[in-house]
């Protein structure tokens, strides 16, 4: 059941590194703020964003080789990886509301 829940850990956390590195870039920023303005994410926010998509993709691994030892974990990495990427691109076509309070809690 463990090894289920690091799974689950991988996959999420490879979400919001992928969600926090569309949050770093111009255009995601002003599409999840809903803005017209062209203001920019200020840098520090930015690199705070970076480094934390950085963190969640390690993150991401460490479950990943912790559920299911490096030859399948790197494996399951590999596919989490995807699958977050096809997330958040659908979730910032669909509905980039839906990351408005990462964008917040970022911001600060």
């Amino acid at each position: 059941m463990a090894d289920v829940a690091l799974v689950a850990l991988a996959f999420a956390s490879s979400y919001l590194g992928f969600a926090l590195f569309a949050l770093a870039q111009k255009p995601h920023h002003m599409a999840v703020s809903g803005s017209t303005s062209r203001v920019a994410l200020p840098r520090s926010a930015r690199r705070r964003c970076l480094a934390l998509g950085v963190g969640a993709l390690a993150l991401s691994f460490a479950a990943s080789l912790g559920a299911e030892g490096a030859s399948f974990g790197s494996i399951v990495w590999a596919l989490a990886l995807g699958c977050a990427a096809l997330g958040v691109m659908f979730t910032l076509t669909y509905r980039p509301q839906w990351l408005r309070a990462l964008q917040r809690s970022v911001a600060r």
